[in-house]
This record gives structure tokens, sequence and C-alpha cells, in this order.
């Protein structure tokens, strides 16, 4: 556990969990002692900021697995037996090494077991302690309430492929894009039929040390990691960038696909591994296209509508982007309608969460936070 005092008149505590899941907490609260931009100045001049790294995170017994054995490449969309069989065994032979070396914990964190630990964990902290709550904020909201091939639909066209049609939009209006004047989505759909041909290759890469990544890339890590550009339209504290993903395509479309490679595990605590053990426990696992059939652990934790007792809680806001490549923005409605006590504000733009950006999406959570002050439902904003 973290924590940075109030500078002045102090409100009460304010717990902060990142979410992922898989992130630990205690890195942004000593990179806000620091000096880094993590917090605004309100927030700190009036609350205690506390982080807790969750169970299998941080400092709080990571979950560990092999390397090696993780970083073995597989696809996750088999098109034939033979590949899925492949990928079935790999996901075994995975998880088989972080039940091992991570021992019991590794059967014991799904996000209720977090939430107990942590108190605070969006609106599922909410339904199983409703006396406790004063104000919550989630930022970047995941209905849990879907099944699973809505989730995965939900992520891939409703969030995803949604914020890149706007990259591509965006491309075609900003003159610093390394696409304008061109067709980013045909250049982009090239490269990667290209990389589904033969991958290609990248030669600032090397499998060992620190920042370790494959030597060539397929199509598919291209897809994958694209998404990771998307989570901010400038350069942010988290994302590259939609600059830096326009520079990753034109480098690829000329043989080095570098920027687009697939980061490597060089370490049995590295960071990739809990939000694969803590997803799987959190999701129902039947799908051919996840990474999660044949995890050891069971699946403690499946998908459910909010439970009644959210009811006893007191008004929370709900904040999303339109446009966020990893959180649907009608997960946030469905969410909005299943907790009637909740506010959605919308910021009107692309990314991954809002806070740090520092517009006026960040200005109505630190006034609710600080002052109690909801925005009215339904609220927009543009920044």
């Amino acid at each position: 556990m973290a924590r940075v005092k109030a500078r002045g008149r102090k409100l009460g505590s304010l717990v902060y969990n990142p979410g992922g899941p898989g992130q630990a907490a205690t890195e942004f609260i000593v990179g806000a002692a620091s000096g880094a931009q993590v917090y605004s100045s309100e927030l700190l001049e009036h609350y205690d900021i506390v982080g807790l790294d969750p169970r299998g995170t941080g400092f709080s017994h990571p979950v560990m697995c092999d390397p090696d054995i993780w970083n073995e490449r597989v696809s996750l969309f088999p098109k034939t037996t033979t590949e899925f069989q492949e990928l079935v065994e790999h996901n075994r032979v995975v998880g088989d090494s972080c039940a091992k070396l991570t021992g019991p914990l590794i059967n014991h964190l799904d996000t209720i077991h977090v939430v107990k630990d942590l108190e605070l964990i969006g609106y599922t902290y909410a339904e199983l302690y409703p006396e406790n709550v004063n104000h919550i904020v989630g930022d970047g909201i995941l209905d849990h309430g879907q099944s699973e091939a809505t989730t995965l639909n939900g992520e891939a066209e409703d969030a995803y492929e949604r914020t890149l049609d706007q990259f591509f939009e965006w491309c075609k209006s900003n003159s610093t894009c390394f696409q304008h004047k061109e067709n980013p989505a045909a250049i982009f759909d090239a490269i990667v039929k290209q990389a589904n041909s033969k991958p290609i290759p990248a030669p600032g890469c090397s499998s060992k040390g620190d920042g370790a990544c494959r030597v060539d890339v397929t199509g598919e890590e291209i897809r994958f990691n694209a998404q990771g550009f998307l989570g901010a339209v400038d350069e942010s504290l988290f994302f590259p960038g939609w600059l830096a993903l326009s520079e990753a395509i034109a480098l690829a479309a000329k043989g080095n696909a570098t920027l687009l490679s697939t980061h490597l595990a060089t370490s049995k605590t590295s960071t990739q591994f809990p939000g694969m053990a803590i997803g799987c426990q959190d999701w129902s696992h039947n799908s051919k296209s996840t990474a999660c059939i044949g995890w050891p652990a069971p699946n403690t934790n499946p998908q459910g509508p909010v439970r009644k007792s959210v009811m006893k809680a007191p008004k929370m806001l709900l904040v999303n982007s339109l446009y966020d490549p990893e959180n649907s923005y009608v997960w946030a409605n469905s969410v909005r309608n299943q907790v009637p006590n909740s506010v959605l504000l919308t910021r009107n733009g692309g990314g991954h969460t809002s806070y740090q950006l520092w517009g006026k999406t960040s200005e109505l959570m630190d006034r609710f936070l600080i002052t109690g002050e909801l925005p009215k439902d339904g609220t927009i904003v543009d920044s």
C-alpha cells in the first residue's frame, strides 16, 4: 500500500484503483509523490490518496509464470482443428506454469476477492458494501452482466473498430498524420494482409533484455498492438497517441514493424501475467477465440446482473468517452440503466478513460469528489 497525504484541508481518504485488470496501484501513488501529474492539484489538496496493489499484482504476491512458455507464439484466432488444439495446449501449459509458480493464490484472483481486499472497485464495491461509500467515480465502464460473446463483440466492434475508424478520419484531416491525404484504412489493411502472409521484420527488437519484443510481427499482432496506441488522441502519461500509431503504420508499410511488435515477458513476475490470471476468473471462457480455454483456475466470478443491493449506495458518477478503444460506450449506458442511482457523464472524444486528460471532464469528476456536486445525467462535454 502507498499513500500521498493531503496537502491542505483534508476531506477524507480517496482509494484509487487503476483497474486493468492486473494493474498495480502503488506505482501511481509513488509517481504522484514524485511529481508526476497523476491526480489534480485539487484532489491532492483535499484527500489522502491511497493505492493498494490488488492481489496478484505489484507487491501483493504477484502472479508468476514461466516467461519462455508465455512468449511462445500461438494464434488466438484458430482456423483449423489443429490450430485450435495448439491454442488449448499452449493455454494449458502456460496456466500450469502460473499455478505452479504462483501457488494456491492462482485460484483466488477474481474481482469479488479483490473488492473484499480493497473495498473499492467501481460499482461492484457498491453492490457488496453500499453503506460504506461516500463518492464513487468509474472512469471507463465495463458491463459485467453481458454474455461472453456480447462482451467480445462489444470490444471488437463498438469500442476498438469505432475508435480505429475515428483514427482514420483524424488522419485524413490532420496534416501531422503520416497517412494524410492518403487512404489510411487501406494502408492499415494492406500491412495486416502482408503480415498475415509473412511476418514483417522488427529490426529494432531483441528477444532478450529490457524492452524485449518479437523480431517479426504477424497481422494478428498488428491488430492487437494497434489498440494500445488508441488509448489517447495525444501522447499521454499512459498511451503513445494517434500520431505515434500513424508513424508505426508508415514504418511497417516500409518493412519495419518494430513499433507494432509484441513485448515479451522477461521475468517470472512480468506485469503481463496478472491481467490474464484475473480476467480468466472474471469471465466464462467457452469462446474459440480466447486465451482462457484450458486455464487451470476455476471461473469463480462469472457474468451476472448487478446486485439490487447497489441501490443502497449513494449516487455515483460513471464516465466514458464515445470512442474508447477498450470500453464500449454501449457498456456504459447498460450499467447506467442497471444502476438507477448513477449519473453518466460522456466525453465526446477518443481514448481510454478521461481523467488524466485534464479537460472539462476531469474538472467535473474533481467537483463531484470534492463537493459532491454531480453533473446532470446525460451531460456531454468535448474535452
